[in-house]
């Protein structure tokens, strides 16, 4: 059974069985590192959340951004018991906003130019040394454009890319400080 798969049965068909390559690409990351924070820009339904919570045995600190809430119960019901702090709003303003690090940083708000540079911009400092920055759609025109403004100017590396028919991730590594 596959991992999206295990997610579905456990927590019912509203996970969005449509980002598989994005649920796998957050299952590596919290694999190769331990993520004890992360910060998600963009949550709609909750199911990049899932995956991380489902994934991440030491993590003790999620801040979440959306313009909506719409995850209901699903930390209770993934049996998440550290800190969960709900930013209700715009990222482009909250997320400036933010002064600590994560381990751990998920980038799937608005896909236009602008939000996803300013989304992409914003997380950079907000990276733990060797944090990881996931950027969904990356293959999208307005994301690969705010992508190019991270590979030139970010103390980051480019660490993998998972694609597949419907959906591309870009994961982004910070340097080490």
């Amino acid at each position: 059974m596959s991992y999206i798969d295990t997610l579905i049965e456990s927590f019912g068909p509203h996970i969005r069985p449509s980002h598989p390559t994005l649920y796998d690409a957050l299952h590596v990351c919290t694999g190769l590192y331990p993520i004890r924070s992360y910060l998600e820009i963009g949550v709609h339904d909750g199911a990049s959340l899932l995956a991380v919570l489902r994934s991440a045995p030491e993590l003790s600190r999620v801040v979440l951004c959306d313009v909506e809430r719409t995850i209901g119960d699903l930390p209770t019901r993934a049996e998440y018991h550290g800190s969960l702090v709900f930013l209700h709003g715009d990222s482009y303003d909250l997320i400036p906003q933010i002064h600590e690090t994560f381990d751990l940083i998920l980038v799937d708000g608005d896909h236009s130019y602008t939000y996803a540079l300013a989304d992409i911009r914003n997380s950079v400092p907000l990276l733990a040394p060797c944090g990881q920055l996931v950027i969904d759609d990356s293959t999208r025109p307005e994301i690969r454009s705010a992508i190019k403004w991270l590979e030139a100017n970010a103390p980051v590396v480019h660490f993998f890319d998972m694609t597949d028919e419907q959906d591309s991730v870009s994961i982004y590594r910070r340097k080490p400080s």
